[in-house]
């Protein structure tokens, strides 16, 4: 009976922290992405390149460093700890996907938005958020499968290996 307790709630644990971190990504990811594309300077060049040099990058190689920055933010063992993980192991396909999805979007929408008195804000979640849902969809379900079944990571967190 404890034994079925205890994988009951590992499960509510897994189904929380998996769609908390994809809910965080794709928010994350659209705003960082809108950002991205509106924001004339060089600069929005290079974040754009060093969010795409994230993909290239496993989230290994940083393991033992984010262990010890999950330990010293005071986040080692709870579930709070995986959100930052999942989340930054997700933003790099996020920001990619919806950059380039974002560019699409005619700026007529906008600056049509603009004209009629829309603060940027709004224009972001009136215009561009309802069309970012299938780009939304296929961040969502690309980041689903990882972040379900990193199982040696949640382990290593919750219980401090």
């Amino acid at each position: 009976m404890k034994a079925s307790l205890a994988r009951h709630k590992m499960h509510i644990g897994s189904h929380i922290v998996t769609l908390g971190s994809i809910f965080l990504v794709l928010l994350f990811g659209a705003m960082a992405s809108y950002a991205l594309v509106n924001w004339k300077h060089k600069a929005s060049r290079f974040l754009y390149l060093f969010f795409i040099a994230g993909m290239m990058l496993p989230i290994k190689i940083g393991s033992i460093r984010l262990l010890q920055l999950i330990k010293g933010m005071g986040l080692l063992n709870t579930l709070w700890g995986l959100f930052p993980v999942y989340t930054a192991m997700g933003l790099p396909i996020a920001v990619f996907v919806l950059t380039e999805f974002i560019r699409q979007i005619p700026a007529e929408l906008t600056e049509a938005a603009v004209i009629d008195g829309a603060k940027r804000s709004k224009v972001f979640t009136i215009i561009i958020l309802p069309l970012l849902r299938p780009a939304l969809a296929t961040v969502a379900i690309y980041n689903l499968i990882p972040f379900w079944c990193y199982i040696l990571r949640c382990r290593r967190t919750l219980l401090g290996d």
